[in-house]
């Protein structure tokens, strides 16, 4: 594979997939959060008038609900972990690119290629790794809690 097809095929792509990811979980995050934070100014609101209007005391319960369903889900698809993990992998492939491309820092030698290659591989497959062990702690952390239960 010659610079320009790993440049297109394999870098832009990679870029273009940890930017989709960071932003679809920024957007999840910022939506959980925003979902709990109404829900809950909500609550009081509505305590305050439980005797004026009718239901409220099943609302209240609702937004209750909602405010756990949101927190479970953001602790079980941690959007903001992943937002902030793919947003950096995004900001550092980006950096390895422009370095590689103006020849700067450690891409001004006749290896240059090779040496980038080898750092972008290096940072997709650290940012695997790091997936793989935030996975197995929390199916260690799981299986703790089962065991302690």
């Amino acid at each position: 594979m010659n610079e320009e097809e790993y440049l297109t095929q394999r870098l832009e792509d990679q870029m273009g997939y940890y930017d989709k990811k960071s932003q679809k979980n920024q957007s999840y995050y910022k939506r959980t959060k925003a979902i709990e934070v109404l829900s809950a100014g909500l609550i009081p609101l509505l305590a305050g008038n439980i005797d004026s209007l009718p239901y409220v005391h099943w609302l209240i319960g609702l937004l209750g609900l909602l405010i756990a369903v949101c927190e479970a889900m953001e602790s079980l698809n941690k959007y903001q972990e992943n937002w902030l993990l793919s947003r950096a992998v995004a900001q550092a492939l980006s950096k390895e690119k422009f370095l590689f491309l103006t020849k700067a820092g450690p891409y001004s030698h006749k290896s240059a290629f090779r040496q980038f290659v080898a750092q972008v591989e290096s940072t997709l497959a650290d940012e695997n790794n790091q997936w793989v062990a935030n996975m197995q702690q929390d199916n260690h952390g799981n299986s703790d809690k089962e065991k302690s239960s």
